[in-house]
Formats: C-alpha cells, structure tokens, sequence
C-alpha cells in the first residue's frame, strides 16, 4: 500500500517512514502542507505504543520497554526488534531483512545481521518472556514463541494509544 503522511516535523516523517516500511508499506512525507500526488491516502501517526506480552514499542520515539523498564538498543537494532515482533512466527530471509533496515543486499559472507541478531537476543531477554529469535541455516530468522507459550499471543493493537 502506497501512504502519504504530513507533518511539520521532518524527524516524525522519517520515524514513521520507517516504521511504515517494517510492515511492507511505501510512506511518502511531505512536510508544510507540499501538494499530494495524486491516490494517495494520508495517514496521521495513529499509534503511540505496541504491545507484545510484556514488550511496549513507541514507534515515534523509537524505544522498547521490557517490563517497564527502558532497552537500550541502537537505531537499527529497534528497526529490527520491530520487524521481528510485527511479523511473529514468520520466516523472514536474510536478504528482505538486509534491505528493510540498511537499504542495501547482503554482501557475501558478511557477519553484520548476524551480529545485529545476536545482541538483540541478549538485549531483549526472549527465552524468559516466553520467545526465541530462531536462526534458519542459509534463510533467514524468525521469532517465535516457546512451545506451550504460544495459546494466546498478545495483540499488539490493545494497548494502542492515541
């Protein structure tokens, strides 16, 4: 889906544009009330938070936190945390993460997302809270639930605010 957005604030676009793309989206941004191309839709930043279980996600700050407490991660590492958590239970190849979060295809033999993956399970504390960040050899990643944690997954949309 194509989406047009406005706002003021330059920093809120591109946070959103971001977030947008996680969930397969094209958001375009204009800033100061620029004319929309034609068939687009405008959208508003309509969710302040996410929910997953005991994880809360603020798109337009960029932030997780764990129990109440605040994860430190890096910009690209909550890109990431978000793509994983929004597509639970999926299988999402190495490649379509590469160009999600860097823009770019994987070179051969690099380690980066691998790293990325690797601090964000320690950072994130998955296996206590019910969830493992799964490495498919030559494909990809998926975060699933652990056996017998997965008979109601939480809905990210209740605890959407506005």
């Amino acid at each position: 889906m194509r989406i047009a957005m406005l706002d003021d604030e330059p920093r809120e676009i591109e946070s959103i544009q971001r977030v947008m793309a996680t969930s397969g989206h094209e958001c375009h941004g204009y800033a100061n009330g620029k004319s929309l191309p034609p068939g687009l839709r405008v959208c508003h930043p309509f969710q302040r938070e996410l929910v997953y279980g005991p994880y809360h996600f603020s798109p337009l700050a960029g932030t997780i936190r764990l129990h109440g407490e605040p994860v430190r991660l890096k910009r690209r590492e909550y890109d990431l945390a978000l793509l994983l958590f929004r597509n639970i239970g999926r299988l999402l190849p190495r490649e379509h993460l590469m160009l999600t979060i860097w823009g770019q295809e994987l070179e051969p033999g690099s380690r980066s997302l691998d790293m990325h993956m690797s601090r964000l399970r320690a950072r994130l504390d998955l296996r206590p809270n019910g969830l493992i960040l799964a490495s498919v050899y030559g494909l990809g990643y998926r975060l699933e639930y652990i056996a017998g944690d997965e008979a109601e997954p939480p809905d990210p949309l209740a605890g959407a605010t506005e």
